[in-house]
């Protein structure tokens, strides 16, 4: 039995992301003695055929939302005798939305290792429909829809351990750009998942609905995280490693393992932390000093909202507004801009007001004034279904099971469009680009008293943008100055001036790129 998983396009990333969950999923299939292929259309290197993936006995598609349409276009193409398994996030989100539109395909909601291979017993007739139908994660139609509960590992160490070798092109994964490491050559980078779930529970995340299905924060043990990473990070001289883990900092046991694994390897890494990890007995500026001589040059640390009550009473982040002074103190007093932080906001919530929204802006001006940081938002609310934020504000409204539905209100990846909120894009677009000119990037450089590799700060230019955009925010640094916000006018003018320059320099650019193509 052939097997090809399919990862459809859908991603904006610039630099082609590890599809982590393919690669587990490869491992266990392996494992039980079937063949097993990854497709991923996001490289665009490797081109689509549909007389490629008919030659398959069993397709998985495994998708989020944004990539719901071009998976639907295979899906489409995929002849009678292709066994079709849909998997990721979507499918955990509302798997009757498959179902409703494909009625001879098979969906799986939550960890797909176990009920994947449950389905290929099914398919090769080692497994009873019964067994599938028992299977936690395994949802059909059958005269009427058959919906099992997600399933979710418990014991992450229990899997069989992933080989990123059975990715195609893995030399296109490896070596990416990075955002905050300058070098004129491409730096090979590996990331990794380190953990599954999350130990809090924010409203507005999907980890609220992992919560849920009590699939809670689970970490690998440090031994499996070798074992998968090891080999890659020695045969490509991995210089940067990225722990994908939404609560990397809880694990103490881990963190320290993982330390005297940097230092062994010589990598630099950075991870996902929270603003209220600074304290005692957590992260205090010696251990933070320490984290950073090992090689951490990056934390993503999230605030979401700016008004405390509304982060706290609506988006239940549990952060106040004295963990992130404490977090500043800390960082100031040890490592200064050593470390770069990436902090997230959420605008245009359920609750939001214009008073969070200046709130927004006052900690974004005072993070970008203290510390080495850049802002990944504000972000525009997007409900994920099922989170405790999108049931409170949608009462009834969302079309459950309807596959049109999400095909129709998938957000473009462009800003263009008659309708745009220039206010919104003010906050998502104008004032991200705004505070991130102050970021100060870092050179790779061998340290002088030894062999092993270290980080250089380079202070930012002064460029013809930057005195632009200065001037475009005159008057926001007045309010922040004068802390006065009466009639505040700027967020539709700034957000329609800064579309207005975006969309003219994209149609320059591509006129030019047109031009050169003609001649």
């Amino acid at each position: 039995m052939k097997i090809c998983l399919v990862f459809p396009r859908g991603l904006a990333d610039a630099d082609v992301s590890f599809p982590h969950g393919l690669l587990a999923i490869t491992a266990a299939v392996k494992q039980q003695g079937y063949s097993c292929e990854i497709f991923d259309c996001n490289n665009n290197d490797i081109k689509i055929s549909y007389d490629y993936l008919n030659t398959f006995d069993v397709i998985g598609l495994s998708v989020m939302t944004t990539q719901l349409r071009h998976a639907v276009e295979i899906a489409d193409q995929l002849g009678k005798h292709v066994r079709v398994v849909w998997g990721g996030v979507h499918c955990l989100l509302d798997p009757v939305s498959i179902i409703n539109k494909f009625k001879t395909h098979f969906v799986i909601s939550g960890d797909g290792e176990i009920p994947f291979v449950k389905l290929l017993h099914y398919f090769a007739g080692k497994e009873p429909l019964d067994s599938v139908k028992a299977q936690n994660g395994i949802s059909f139609y059958q005269d009427q829809a058959v919906i099992n509960p997600p399933y979710f590992n418990k014991d992450l160490d229990a899997l069989p351990d992933i080989n990123y070798y059975d990715l195609r092109d893995l030399e296109k994964y490896i070596y990416r750009d990075s955002f905050y490491i300058k070098s004129s050559n491409k730096i090979p980078t590996l990331e990794i998942i380190t953990s599954r779930g999350c130990s809090w529970d924010c409203s507005f995340c999907l980890n609220s609905i992992y919560r849920k299905n009590r699939a809670f924060h689970r970490s690998k043990s440090f031994e499996k995280i070798r074992r998968e990473s090891e080999k890659i990070i020695d045969d490509f001289n991995i210089k940067i490693v990225l722990p994908r883990d939404e609560d990397f900092f809880a694990n103490r046991k881990l963190l320290e393992r993982w330390m005297e694994y940097a230092r062994e390897k010589d990598f630099f890494w950075g991870a996902s932390c929270r603003y209220n990890y600074f304290k005692k007995n957590l992260i205090t500026k010696e251990t933070l000093t320490n984290l950073v001589d090992t090689g951490l040059f990056y934390l993503g640390m999230s605030v979401e909202a700016g008004s405390e009550d509304l982060r706290n009473d609506i988006i239940n982040k549990q952060l106040s507004n004295n963990d992130i002074y404490n977090a500043v103190e800390t960082i100031q007093q040890s490592v200064g801009d050593r470390v770069a932080v990436n902090t997230s906001f959420v605008v245009d919530f359920p609750g939001d007001t214009k008073a969070n929204k200046i709130e927004t802006i006052k900690w974004m001006n005072y993070l970008s004034k203290n510390i080495n940081v850049t802002f990944s938002g504000p972000q525009i609310y997007r409900p994920y279904p099922g989170t405790k934020l999108f049931e409170l504000e949608n009462k009834g409204k969302h079309k459950y099971g309807d596959i049109d539905y999400y095909l129709e209100h998938i957000e473009s990846e462009g800003e263009s469009g008659e309708d745009i909120n220039y206010t919104s894009y003010f906050y998502s677009k104008a004032l991200v680009y705004y505070y991130n000119w102050k970021i100060r990037f870092f050179q790779v450089q061998v340290c002088a008293n030894d062999s092993t590799h270290c980080l250089k700060v380079i202070k930012p230019s002064v460029l013809l943008g930057k005195f632009l955009f200065e001037c475009l925010f005159a008057t926001i640094n007045l309010r922040l100055k004068y802390d006065f916000w009466e009639f505040f006018y700027e967020p539709p003018v700034i957000g329609w001036v800064w579309h207005t320059i975006r969309t003219r320099m994209r149609t320059k650019c591509l006129g030019s790129l047109l031009q050169k193509i003609k001649k």
